[in-house]
């Protein structure tokens, strides 16, 4: 892929090329607007990353856009002048990513430009495979919408990873293409306990993705309208999400996992809504499936869930995982596919590693299923 990179100010610092430079792609450095509209069409330019320290760049490259339509734009900007309303304008110009540099450099993050790239590669595929005109406008378009979906999720999943006084808990979530039916969230709900779920919505594209738009709502109301009980019961918690799914009419459903960890008592409390594969409890060097049942959320009317309670031992690790990594595990059975998860557990706990390192997911892929993860650590001494 050939990455060019403008840097409207002179006296910008540049983004060094290594910190995204990624297999064969070859990145070039360019500084104000005018030698950036020389460059890109003799050189065949895939990307285009506009660096800067104003919110000028976003002129910078609506422009660029409005000169090359169907070019591959995103802007680098640092993180004291993004917001809600800047994204929203980058998705209104048709950017295909905003990059946000830390406090004390100017760098941008090597994963956040890795997911761009990925990001960029599939849509040249999915357009590609695309013969006629007409065909292509369209697939534009809903490219355009994919996107636009995509920065909205993004969005309202929480930051990763978090600390929640002895806990360590890190996500990581890879949709097909770019809108997700999976979707992971995790907040504190009082002083003294946090909440955490995983859900996988039925079907796939943006029908899926609007459910999680509800899930999110819904984890925000929990957070001002809950009971004490609740706190010991988040099967109570699950039956009321399957009732406000069933009033909405919306013909999903949602295989849900969700715990509510006690930090003084180190008791998680934790229900089950059809979630496959089962969450799973690794100690010391083994790893084992907290086995629970339960109908999904959204089905059927008046459901009971059950809850349980665990008691949190030191160095212990939580993690759940989508159905959508069992279509990546080699073996020909159910049974091998599981074996083969709780091995994969324990290796990485004794390493330290994040479990979907082990996978080697690009950000974006054209698997048949999202794929998630969420890791929940005691201590901090199973994730880095």
């Amino acid at each position: 892929m050939t990455v060019l990179l403008v840097q409207p100010e002179s006296d910008l610092p540049a983004i060094q090329a290594l910190e995204f430079l990624v297999g064969n792609d070859d990145v070039h450095s360019v500084t104000g607007l005018d030698a950036a509209f020389e460059y890109v069409p003799d050189e065949d330019v895939e990307l285009v990353l506009v660096n800067s320290s104003r919110l000028t760049a976003l002129d910078d490259c609506n422009a660029l856009l409005e000169m090359y339509p169907g070019l591959s734009v995103a802007a680098v900007l640092p993180h004291q002048i993004l917001n809600q309303k800047v994204l929203q304008q980058a998705m209104q110009i048709g950017l295909v990513g905003v990059i946000e540099t830390g406090s004390d450099t100017v760098f941008a993050p090597a994963d956040m430009i890795q997911k761009l790239i990925g990001r960029v590669r599939a849509r040249q595929n999915y357009v590609q495979s695309k013969s006629t005109d007409t065909t292509l406008e369209h697939a534009k378009e809903l490219e355009h919408d994919q996107q636009a979906g995509s920065y909205i999720q993004s969005r309202m999943l929480p930051d990763t990873p978090q600390q929640f006084e002895d806990y360590l808990l890190k996500h990581k979530l890879v949709p097909t293409l770019y809108m997700s039916g999976d979707f992971v969230d995790y907040f504190r709900i009082s002083e003294h306990h946090f909440l955490f779920y995983m859900a996988d919505v039925s079907g796939h594209g943006a029908g899926s993705a609007f459910v999680t738009v509800l899930l999110k709502n819904f984890s925000t109301h929990l957070c001002h309208d809950y009971t004490t009980e609740m706190l010991h019961q988040p099967g109570a918690i699950l039956a009321r999400l399957n009732e406000e799914l069933l009033w909405n009419r919306l013909d999903k459903h949602v295989s849900i996992f969700m715990g509510i960890v006690d930090m003084q008592e180190h008791v998680l409390h934790y229900s089950s809504a059809g979630h496959f594969p089962n969450a799973i409890l690794a100690t010391g060097s083994e790893s084992r499936f907290i086995e629970m049942t339960g109908k999904p959320v959204g089905l059927f009317e008046n459901v009971n869930y059950a809850s349980a309670r665990l008691v949190l031992k030191d160095d212990i690790q939580l993690i759940l995982v989508s159905d959508g990594i069992l279509d990546l595990l080699p073996g020909e059975s159910l049974a091998a596919k599981e074996q083969i998860l709780l091995e994969n557990v324990v290796q990485a706990k004794r390493e330290h590693r994040d479990i979907w390192e082990y996978f080697e997911l690009p950000e974006i892929f054209d698997g048949s299923d999202d794929v998630s993860f969420l890791s929940i650590s005691r201590d901090g001494l199973s994730c880095r």
